[in-house]
């Protein structure tokens, strides 16, 4: 054993463990302090700092030229508010960053608000400014720095630490302070507000490329004056808003072709197409989407649509509508076209039926328009053509000719002579074109002819009786019994001769006839005399009765004895004389009829 370890105190020992061991029983500052500063492991000096509470030995071991790990130690071990500034602030000239890591150690333990400000803004590094700044809480100072910083770091942490970023727009005070916002606060919104009021055109030209946010960008892109920017945004934004926006601004007409031919968004193209002035370059760029096998893909319909609205030289207009390989481009450059004997060219000669009907719908000659309406090989040409031919000859002879029933019927409705109208009702099978005649027909014999024709579908039948007016061809058809029942009944709900009527109430074959008759009849004089007739059916000669309203005649039926008692009982429930009811009541013959008066007498005393 050595006798000088026996007697060294166990901190001083040369085993590093007992030393330790030591340490952990020690309370003693200055001797903790000493180990600190002499001990040569560091392990152990570590152990006595973790021992140390003196506020001044701490301070010296901070300030010391120790191992960073000791001095961090130490540093954090720091409480005294006073002793902490000294040591952020002594050091602010090193720009050492172990010492620098020292002094945001201190820095990190100061908790009042004024001196962490008085750093924020005063401090000589930039870094113990930028950290004094995360810690601060007042946001008017917060706004300040802002403001008032000449590094963009210092500036951006403060942008960061403000809540409400709505004040970072109201209290900007320069260029700078607003670009720092545009480009560092977390709210878009607020970017957004700063780049509406930046005038910077580096800064803005930084924004609109490289913001995360399409809002902002697009913000930025509305300031911007560079065209080489703006033509490299219109072409490679992600964003098609964003592109938009640049295009809006971009003048070069060659760039906009490109875009135009380029850009996958329709909504970029249109916008496009409705900046380029040049009619030569529209049809350049029609004819890349007819090379590229675009034009007649639904994708792209309304692009070529959007191109062809743009194109309004007539020359240009004309070459598209006859030689363009794409029948859509042909038709839309056909929509607007004026060009009589160009219009008249495709509409007789182009190969795509939906441009020779787009041309006909254009076409003025009628000469031209009756060829078309008579001969085209397609029946919707024809049709189109049709109505706009006004020859009747043409119309004639399409109506009575043209193997389409469409194209038949479309002539039909603007044929006008009544003769062929009739003889298209009797030989024509289409329902659809004799209704389409009948409408236009108004001959009244061509009309009651075509009633009284069983051969004819009833349905058409019906629509000529409908306009038929003619009371003798009415009265004609009501007493026809070769025609059908429902004809005549029809026919009879039409007539108004009263003579017709009588003589069809009494003496038509079929009872519903008859009876329709004398519903139609108003003649008093008609009506006693069916209902006193008494070869007549009773229940014609009862429907007579309920029309017949004249008292001279009630009261001769009531009184008359050769009239069937069912009759005269109803004329008697009809009189409103009392004189000739007393008188009936107390006299006739028969009880059935004495028994009527007397109860149509107490019903007039109640």
């Amino acid at each position: 054993m050595n006798l000088r370890n026996f007697f060294r105190p166990n901190w001083k020992h040369p085993d590093k463990e007992i030393r330790l061991c030591a340490i952990e029983g020690m309370n003693n500052q200055k001797k903790l302090a000493k180990i600190v500063r002499n001990d040569h492991e560091e392990d152990v000096q570590k152990s006595a700092v973790m021992k140390l509470e003196d506020q001044n030995f701490l301070t010296e071991i901070a300030k010391s030229d120790m191992s960073y790990a000791i001095r961090c130690m130490a540093a954090n071990k720091l409480k005294q508010q006073d002793i902490l500034v000294e040591i952020v602030k002594e050091q602010a000239l090193m720009e050492d960053d172990t010492v620098f890591n020292i002094r945001r150690e201190a820095l990190q333990k100061l908790k009042d608000q004024t001196v962490l400000t008085d750093i924020a803004k005063n401090a000589q590094d930039e870094k113990i400014r930028q950290e004094a700044v995360k810690w601060l809480e007042d946001q008017t100072v917060l706004a300040d720095i802002v403001n008032t910083d000449k590094s963009s770091d210092v500036r951006r942490t403060a942008i960061a630490r403000i809540k409400d970023q709505a004040i970072l727009i109201d209290n900007a005070k320069s260029d700078a302070v607003l670009a720092d916002i545009a480009r560092n606060a977390q709210d878009r919104k607020i970017r957004q507000e700063a780049v509406k009021k930046l005038k910077d055109q580096t800064a803005l030209e930084d924004i609109a490329v490289n913001d995360v946010s399409p809002h902002v960008r697009r913000e930025a892109v509305k300031k911007l004056k560079d065209q080489a920017v703006l033509i490299d945004i219109a072409q490679n934004d992600k964003d098609e808003l964003v592109r938009g926006e640049a295009v809006e601004k971009v003048e070069d007409q060659t760039v906009l072709a490109g875009i135009a031919a380029g850009d996958g968004s329709s909504y970029i193209r249109k916008m496009v197409i409705a900046r380029i002035k040049d009619q030569s370059m529209l049809r350049a760029i029609l004819e890349d989407s007819v090379k590229s096998g675009q034009a007649d893909s639904d994708a792209h319909e309304k692009v070529i649509e959007w191109i062809m609205c743009r194109i309004s030289d007539q020359d240009i207009l004309k070459d598209i509508s006859i030689y363009s390989t794409s029948s859509r481009i042909r038709r839309e450059g056909v929509k607007r076209l004026e060009d009589q004997t160009a219009l008249a060219a495709i509409a007789e000669n182009d190969e795509d039926s939906s441009v020779r009907r787009e041309a006909v719908r254009k076409v003025e000659d009628q000469a031209v328009l009756a060829d078309i309406a008579e001969n085209d090989k397609d029946f919707s040409v024809r049709r189109e053509a049709v109505k706009k031919v006004e020859g009747q000859a043409a119309l004639t002879a399409i109506a009575e000719n043209d193997k389409d029933s469409s194209v038949r019927q479309e002539a039909v409705k603007k044929v006008k002579d009544q003769a062929v109208l009739a003889n298209i009702i009797k030989n024509d099978k289409s329902v659809d074109i004799l209704r389409e005649a009948v409408k236009n027909l108004e001959d009244q014999n061509a009309l009651a002819d075509i009633v009284k024709n069983d051969e004819i579908v009833i349905w058409i039948r019906k629509e000529a009786l409908e306009k038929l007016k003619d009371q003798a061809s009415l009265a004609d058809i009501a007493q026809n019994n070769e025609v059908s029942i429902w004809i005549r009944q029809k026919a009879v709900e039409k007539l108004e001769d009263q003579s017709a009527l009588l003589d069809i109430a009494k003496n038509d074959k079929e009872l519903s006839i008859r009876q329709e008759a004398v519903k139609r009849l108003e003649d008093q004089a008609a009506l006693a005399n069916i209902a006193k007739d008494n070869e007549i059916l009773v229940c014609i000669r009862q429907e007579a009765l309920k029309k017949l309203e004249d008292q001279a005649a009630l009261t001769d039926i009531a009184r008359n004895n050769e009239v069937l008692v069912w009759i005269r009982r109803e004329a008697v429930h009809k009189l409103k004389d009392q004189a000739v009811l007393a008188d009936m009541a107390q006299n006739d013959e028969d009880v059935f009829i004495r028994q009527e008066a007397m109860k149509k007498l107490k019903n007039s005393l109640n």
